[in-house]
């Protein structure tokens, strides 16, 4: 099987989450990267997606990556224009920058759309269900997932594009008008998007992430997302991050 890696970013101190100010997201990113190379067994390549021009460190930087695609003149890309590039592997796997691959991820394949469950908070019910009459799919409870970690069949990669395209706006209309916070929209949408496809769960070990100060297991974690800034608050967590 080969996966695709798709990453989105850019060279910012400071965006939207929140990150360190000695873990910018561009240090994200290279870890992450660091941790891919030494941990991840599959036949892979790796895609980035940025808006901003890249600096010239950085484009030397790609330039040194084994198996990493990208192109210095292709700005303008946010997360929903990954989905739309032509890649040739099997499956997608789509992240955040901040997240480490510890180990090897056993992944399943049998389903077409494979995410971690994150609860239903990120907006009312009401509005789950508004959204959910819109694009077509029963609302049925628990249907939040988190966003930082996906792994898509490529056969269904191009409509879901352009079911993200379609139903953004909508979905960010709805948001506002039920005066919630637009932080989630997009893992709201995709949550239900979901929906459209066979679909399954990780193992416990992908997309791992802890709000507390507890130590993991760096044995069994196979994906780490230690959530940006909240991990460097995190003793334990700091050190696993500043191996990579």
């Amino acid at each position: 099987m080969k996966v695709d890696i798709l990453i989105t970013f850019n060279d910012l101190d400071e965006y939207k989450g929140g990150v360190s100010k000695d873990l910018r997201c561009v240090d994200q990113l290279k870890k992450l990267i660091n941790s891919i190379e030494k941990n991840f067994k599959y036949d892979y390549e790796i895609y980035t997606f940025y808006s901003r021009k890249l600096s010239d460190e950085l484009i030397g930087y790609f330039g040194s990556v084994s198996n990493l695609v990208f192109d210095p003149e292709e700005i303008g890309m946010n997360r929903i224009s990954a989905y739309r590039k032509n890649t040739n592997g099997d499956f997608s796997l789509i992240l955040d920058t901040d997240i480490l691959v510890l180990n090897n991820p056993n992944f399943y394949t049998d389903s077409e759309f494979y995410a971690k469950k994150s609860g239903n908070k990120m907006v009312s019910i009401k509005t789950w269900k508004e959204i959910c009459k819109v694009v077509g799919i029963d609302y049925s409870g628990e249907m939040g997932i988190n966003n930082g970690c996906l792994f898509i069949s490529n056969k269904i990669k191009n409509d879901l594009y352009n079911c993200l395209v379609k139903y953004k706006p909508i979905v960010k209309k709805i948001i506002e008008n039920n005066k919630e916070s637009d932080h989630f929209d997009d893992q709201v949408l995709m949550s239900i998007l979901m929906k459209k496809y066979s679909n399954g769960y990780f193992n416990e070990n992908i997309n791992y992430y802890t709000n507390n100060n507890n130590k993991i297991d760096e044995e069994t974690v196979e994906i780490l997302h230690y959530l940006g800034k909240n991990g460097m608050s995190n003793p334990h967590l700091r050190k696993i991050i500043n191996k990579y």
